[in-house]
């Protein structure tokens, strides 16, 4: 399915992406892939939304791709964006998807009490939650990779193919600028002591002393150069130098002139030549620079040089001269510039490379180099810079082609033993990278201050990893904890060890000597999840070294210890040391008897059996039966003391002459606690008592989640089912108002009950009481109250002649909206009075027919005023419901 998706799709996200998905477990990894894609459908269409989407938290499998990129193109800003939207939606649908699975977990570890079925479903749960916190994470960092790279102005591809070294300096944009510009002259170089000068040159020559005067001559074609007042002078008499047509000038100025003229001479604007670029240039053929331009100058204005030409083997051919080559390698490694001056009528050829060579890896410099015809290994690492301080130089791989050139063949090299191994043309050298996985050292993780790595040597313990307490975080389990070790075959084994021990003894047998690559695992503890979690790894690689007969190397402890669960077998193990991992018995331990459960098979029989045996265990504190061994895959049972029960206690307040926290042991009843109480007051109203329990508060919740959810389903197409304007905007209003009133509501678990009939002395089955429950019992009441549909809804002091029409009346009547024929009555003990005729909902919960001081009258709205509300009268419960539990409230 991944691969599916990425052939559609990969092309659009980066590669650290990638990486990061294919990093994730599979169904974590389905999760990410379902909800981008949905996510970024969703940022381009805007017709889908994460609330919608929230509710329904399953992985369907990715059958369709999305669009792809032509290949070669790339991300644009518009896509970067719409990546981003999309992970910031799908950010926020994860987060919902992580409260959704908490408010799971709480639940099952409410269960947990009762049902033990539910472990296995609590631990995938907690494995979602893990992976969808991973998950999150990180889509954050691909969400700040968008980003920085957005701010950085380039876009999301792969890490470029290694390119040829050295081309770039000379195929920059400024020097094509130079050719674009026909190579403008640039005077502002230093001129150098032995530039040749010669017809074009211009002269700045500046008379001071006795006679004052400056001219600006040039030296004319035929090497002469007229003075005024000296006469023409022969630039060549005394040399071609500058330095040499200077003293010729300053001396002739004296014969003609007298000692106390002095002269000053410096070069103007210089003369223009003409040299020849041949062979792998961009721009090949006949080029005017200016006189005292170097080759390295000439090579940065020319426009460029071809990929394929040679740095190393660039000639400058002269007239009467031997050619001289030129390494353009010195120039780029080391620094070291040709003094090479061109002059006019030069000649620059740029031959094609013979021989190359690709580095890549852990080098400093990874590129293609050009190499002469007999080089090193030692000599090709040198010139990409060196290895890198991760290189592992042990085994460098090395890709050649045949002689014949029919195939490749493979050679690994140790830098070490092959540093003079001949590298010729077209091999390709890969230097790894040594990886972490082998590195030499001790990994510390948990609950600990500061989890890192660190140094191994022989003869290393604990305690000179873990010196002090203060390593140690507050939730740390001080009696317990783990070792990984791996050994050269890689094989997995753990050890257990006392972190408290190791303190108090260090050196001591419990103070291990540490292996390289072993890790020491802190446990929590107090939290189950992060211990589970640190523990559930291990289980799983020991799954793999597992032996017939044997099974996986661990065992499992259960009942009244408080980490319950599986845990690694370590050698030499007892029922002390389970008991020790489970995190120690409970108060609720019953440690006069426990169960010890072994599996055994008989593997020298032709049809070999497993069976299961169970042995009954004397006193838990006893040093027998703590010290008894174990064997892989046993299983210690330790049992609850019988009616034990913790924290059990119900709250009654209000009118009783001891109102408070009462603890109940099992099985009592709400008579024996409301004697406890005192009994009743003088102000206390019986009759309206409120009973509520927490299981009941759970199940009205979910009843109005489902009233909700159809009411929004019916409102919607009664909504489109509106006749008019005023009739769509009627049935919204009301509908809003039903909803609002509903969701605004709270579930109470209120359970109606009778309280004088439950405590009184001849009352022999009274109610048995739970932990959580609360009674509250109100003060006499002296008024009845009227809400719903009518005029002025209040409270109006109780009086035995009124009946219900009357107490409307006072209220102003009904309104347009009135139910008339629906009116019923709250009872203060929480039952509902309706006309006898009623075949509605609700019904009377009782003989007491009349009013009384505490009742709630309830004028419901009418739900079948015009066809656009038919539909709605079904949903008139929930109206009720808010009702009973308005008046339930308001009754005390």
């Amino acid at each position: 399915m991944f691969s599916g998706f990425l052939n559609g799709v990969a092309q659009d996200l980066s590669p650290k992406f990638k990486n990061l998905l294919d990093q994730l477990p599979p169904a974590q990894r389905n999760i990410v892939l379902s909800e981008y894609q949905n996510a970024v459908s969703s940022a381009v269409s805007n017709k889908d939304t994460i609330s919608s989407r929230a509710k329904s938290r399953d992985v369907s499998p990715i059958t369709q791709t999305l669009p792809t990129r032509p290949e070669g193109s790339d991300l644009s800003q518009s896509k970067r964006n719409t990546q981003l939207l999309a992970l910031v939606e799908l950010e926020s649908m994860i987060k919902q998807d992580i409260e959704l699975n908490q408010t799971d977990l709480e639940e099952l570890v409410e269960k947990g009490q009762y049902d033990p079925s539910s472990a296995s479903v609590k631990a995938l749960v907690l494995d979602r939650i893990h992976d969808l916190k991973q998950a999150l994470g990180n889509i954050r960092t691909l969400q700040f990779d968008i980003i920085k790279e957005q701010t950085r102005g380039f876009d999301i591809k792969k890490d470029p193919d290694l390119f040829p070294f050295g081309y770039n300096v000379f195929n920059s944009p400024n020097s094509r600028k130079g050719h674009e510009d026909h190579l403008r002259a640039d005077n502002h170089f230093a001129i150098p002591s032995d530039y040749k000068i010669g017809p074009g040159d211009l002269l700045e020559i500046q008379l001071y002393g006795q006679e004052e005067a400056q001219y600006s001559l040039s030296i004319g074609r035929n090497g002469i150069l007229q003075l005024p007042r000296v006469g023409p002078l022969n630039i060549l008499e005394k040399g071609n130098s500058f330095q040499a047509l200077k003293s010729l000038i300053n001396e002739k100025v004296k014969e003609k002139l007298g000692e106390g003229v002095g002269v000053s001479v410096t070069l103007g604007e210089l003369r223009q030549i003409k040299v020849f670029l041949a062979g792998e240039f961009n721009q090949p053929g006949l080029k005017i620079i200016t006189a005292g331009t170097s080759v390295f100058n000439l090579l940065l204005e020319c426009g460029g040089i071809n990929e394929i030409s040679s740095l190393r083997s660039l000639s400058l051919r002269r007239e009467g001269m031997p050619v001289q080559t030129i390494d353009l390698y010195d120039l780029l490694l080391k620094g070291e510039r040709s003094s090479a001056i061109l002059e006019d009528g030069d000649v620059m050829f740029m031959p094609t490379v013979k021989n190359r060579v690709w580095i890549g890896g852990e080098v400093m410099r990874p590129a293609i180099y050009e190499i002469s015809n007999r080089v090193t290994l030692t000599d090709v690492i040198e010139l990409s810079g060196g290895f890198s301080d991760r290189a592992m130089t042990s085994s460098i791989s090395l890709q050649r082609v045949s002689d014949q050139g029919d195939y490749v063949s493979l050679k690994s090299l140790d830098f070490n033993k092959d540093t003079e191994f001949l590298v010729t043309n077209g091999d390709r050298l890969e230097i790894f990278r040594v990886s972490d996985s082998s590195m030499k050292a001790i990994t510390l993780e948990g609950e600990v201050e500061l989890a890192k790595k660190y140094e191994w040597r022989k003869g290393v313990r604990i305690s000179d990893i873990i010196k002090s307490q203060s390593a140690y975080t507050a939730q740390a389990d001080l009696n317990y904890a783990l070792i990984r070790r791996e050994n050269s075959q890689g094989k997995i084994s753990i050890l257990s060890f006392s972190p408290n021990r190791v303190l108090s003894e260090p050196g001591s047998d419990e103070d291990l000597i540490l292996l390289a690559m072993d890790k020491l695992i802190i446990l929590s503890s107090t939290e189950s999840n992060k211990r589970e979690r640190e523990i559930r790894p291990l289980l799983e690689e020991l799954r793999y070294e597992g032996k017939p007969g044997r099974g996986v190397p661990s065992v499992r402890v259960s009942g009244m210890v408080h980490f319950p669960g599986e845990y690694p077998y370590t050698p030499d193990m007892t029922i002390s040391d389970l008991l020790v991992a489970g995190g120690g018995m409970t108060g609720s331990a019953y440690t006069l008897s426990s169960e010890l459960s072994r599996q055994s098979v008989d593997l020298n029989t032709s049809t070999p059996t497993a069976s299961i045996s169970h042995y009954s265990l004397d006193s838990l504190l006893s040093d027998k039966t703590l010290d008894m061994p174990l064997r892989s895959k046993d299983i210690l049972s330790i049992k609850p003391i019988p009616s034990w029960s913790e924290n059990n206690s119900i709250e009654i307040l209000g009118e009783v002459r001891f109102p408070g926290t009462y603890t109940f042991q099992k099985n009592e009843t709400l008579k024996s606690i409301f004697e406890r109480a005192g009994g009743f007051t003088q102000s206390a109203f019986p009759e309206g008592a409120v009973f509520t329990r927490q299981n009941l508060i759970k199940r009205e919740e979910e009843q109005k989640e489902r009233l909700i959810a159809q009411l929004e389903t019916d409102l919607a197409n009664i909504s489109l089912a509106a006749g008019s304007g005023e009739t769509a905007v009627k049935a919204k209003s009301v509908s809003d108002s039903l909803l609002s009133r509903l969701r605004s509501s709270k579930s109470m678990g209120r359970l109606v009950l009778d309280l004088n009939d439950q405590v009184s002395k001849s009352k022999e089955n009274s109610i048995v009481v739970r932990n959580g429950d609360r009674l509250y019992v109100p003060s006499i009441p002296y008024e009845v109250s009227v809400i719903g549909e009518v005029q002025f809804a209040t409270s109006h002091l109780f009086d035995s002649k009124l009946d219900l029409q009357d107490y409307i009346q006072r209220s102003g009547g009904f309104t347009a909206n009135a139910d008339k024929a629906r009116v019923f009555a709250v009872k203060a003990d929480g039952s509902v009075l309706t006309k006898g005729n009623s075949s509605g909902w609700f019904k009377s919960s009782n003989s007491r027919q009349d009013l009384e001081p505490g009742d709630v009258i309830v004028v419901p709205i009418n739900l079948e005023k015009g066809r656009w509300m038919e539909t709605l009268t079904s949903s008139t419960q929930i109206v009720y419901q808010l009702a009973v539990a308005a008046a339930a409230v308001n009754s005390f």
